[in-house]
């Protein structure tokens, strides 16, 4: 048997939207009105994007060549469908929907809903299967209109948390899985399928035309939210105890809390502006969200980045351009020290 390959077009990556929620926790107010649902919003984001790195193992015992596109997000007629995994083959094609549900869930084909239990709380979601099915048709429709060949598309429902019960309709049986069964449901599906639709030099330039249609949901918190910017607190953090408020000392920032000393603590403040408002910054916008006093200094710092810059004296502003990819991997650290103060004070409360 000849071995398998895998080409990951799009690969697994934290998500625009989960990027700008999480700096948005970290600097708004916990007394905010809606401060516990910004908690609850990320707590969802991780929820998914771990769920979905739980497809990966699974996938990777494959054993028919493959390629791999994550988080795909496709215009459609002035709208956008997206879904969570695809997978191209040259006989098919497989769109993956990952579900963290926990507990006891029960499915409803009857109202297209899914009802789920812990303990005295009872949630309702809307219908994956209903969810995936669309998603099939739209892929349908968006290959139509661009003259691909007509393939078969599979579906399936993943669901990546270990303590799911299901109960309800049987029809779901093959549609809703366990992701400790989706190696063998994907062997199951490919056996299904022997008649090669395109070749597989054509499957690879359908997942490029994917990736080049692709577009990331970008927004920002006055839009999604009703945030405005007076809203959250400017400064800049410090990267050793997390806190808020490095103060700039002698061209360098100094953590008034740690001791912490850095030369570019500022550089992450920019990133969370880039996330929460947008990408362009005017000096007096950056000496707002770091407390910088002097204009020249700012200009200094400013100029030390090589941002692309555009406008003349008061009016000039700077483009920042930044890799959701690879550039705020800051975030992670620094909402886990800001978690373990919250549990702190929560226990420290209870204590009391």
């Amino acid at each position: 048997m000849l071995e398998a390959k895998c080409m990951i077009i799009k690969p697994l990556s934290i998500q625009p939207y989960q990027l700008m929620v999480e700096s948005l926790l970290l600097r708004l107010p916990t007394h905010h009105s809606k401060h516990n649902f910004i908690v609850n919003a990320v707590g969802k984001e991780r929820a998914g994007y771990y769920g979905e790195k739980k497809l990966m193992y699974p996938i990777s015992k494959i054993d028919f060549s493959h390629d791999l596109l994550f988080q795909l997000r496709l215009p459609l007629n002035g709208a956008y469908f997206q879904m969570d995994s695809l997978v191209l083959t040259p006989r098919f094609l497989l769109i993956m929907e990952a579900k963290n549900y926990s507990d006891d869930v029960a499915f409803d084909s009857d109202f297209y809903r899914v009802v789920q239990k812990r303990g005295d709380e009872v949630r309702v979601y809307d219908d994956p299967v209903l969810q995936v099915e669309e998603q099939r048709y739209l892929l349908q429709v968006w290959m139509e209109m661009f003259n691909y060949p007509d393939i078969p598309i599979e579906t399936l429902v993943v669901m990546t948390n270990p303590s799911f019960r299901p109960s309800g309709d049987s029809r779901y049986k093959e549609k809703i899985i366990p992701v400790n069964r989706l190696s063998s449901r994907l062997r199951e599906i490919s056996s299904q399928y022997s008649r090669q639709i395109i070749s597989r030099k054509e499957i690879s330039r359908l997942g490029h035309a994917f990736l080049d249609a692709h577009e990331p949901y970008v927004t920002y918190p006055d839009r999604r939210f009703g945030i405005v910017e007076h809203e959250w607190n400017k400064g800049v953090f410090c990267m050793e105890c997390g806190r808020l408020g490095m103060r700039m000392m002698r061209m360098r920032w100094e953590c008034n809390r740690c001791g912490s000393r850095s030369g570019d603590a500022h550089i992450n403040a920019i990133k969370d502006r880039y996330l929460l408002v947008g990408p362009t910054l005017t000096n007096a916008e950056f000496r707002e969200m770091t407390g910088v006093k002097s204009v020249y200094t700012a200009s200094r710092m400013l100029g030390r980045e090589n941002y692309n810059k555009y406008g003349k004296n008061k009016g000039r502003k700077h483009r920042l351009e930044y890799s959701y990819e690879k550039d705020f991997g800051y975030l992670e650290y620094l909402v886990k020290l800001y978690q373990d103060r919250q549990i702190k004070f929560k226990n420290k409360q209870i204590n009391f």
